[in-house]
């Protein structure tokens, strides 16, 4: 629901308002709306309501709680795979990664389907993780995404963080962990 704002900007002539050539409309969420400015459509309506800070610090700390769980499933929480980019961390401190049947690793940060797998293997060494910290960063130009940034501790150590939030979904598309916090 929208309530519109019209500024006409103009000058005075002989006590006369006269407009300039163009008119701003500015649309604010109310519960109403006004001919002149109809209801957004859902997908803008999910923009503004699911992209707020408060919604992307929400679906992180669910997040971490699925993940520090035993049987919690972190995966709810993962864009589909349409939407999901990556999920990555910062290998240096974690051993190396299992290998597959042809040596290489088992594990492809860019494909939703190992993320299960590489979660399940690093809860064997980082069995928790808490979000400490979010920056919530905004939504990029009309798109439906909100980026982040985010301090957590993930096994006892404090790493930086960012990603994106697909706002259509209220799901994440990109988790990335990097290099741990210095202590």
């Amino acid at each position: 629901m929208a309530l519109c704002l019209a500024m006409v900007l103009g000058a005075c002539s002989s006590g006369d308002a006269q407009p300039f050539e163009s008119t701003t409309t500015v649309c604010v969420a109310v519960p109403f709306e006004t001919p002149s400015c109809p209801r957004p459509t859902s997908r803008s309506e999910n923009v503004l309501l699911n992209c707020s800070e408060i919604k992307v610090r929400s679906i992180l700390i669910d997040f971490a709680a699925a993940y520090s769980l035993p049987k919690g499933d972190p995966l709810q929480f993962i864009a589909d795979e349409n939407s999901f980019k990556w999920f990555s961390s910062d290998l240096r401190n974690s051993g190396s990664l299992p290998l597959g049947f042809r040596g290489e690793s088992m594990f492809d940060p860019l494909n939703r389907e190992t993320l299960r797998a590489y979660l399940s293997w690093q809860r064997q060494t980082r069995p928790t993780m808490t979000i400490d910290l979010v920056k919530f960063t905004g939504i990029p130009g009309s798109d439906a995404t909100s980026n982040f940034g985010l301090e957590l501790t993930w096994g006892g150590v404090r790493f930086y963080g960012k990603g994106v939030v697909d706002c259509d979904q209220l799901k994440i598309m990109v988790f990335s962990i990097g290099t741990p916090l210095p202590t």
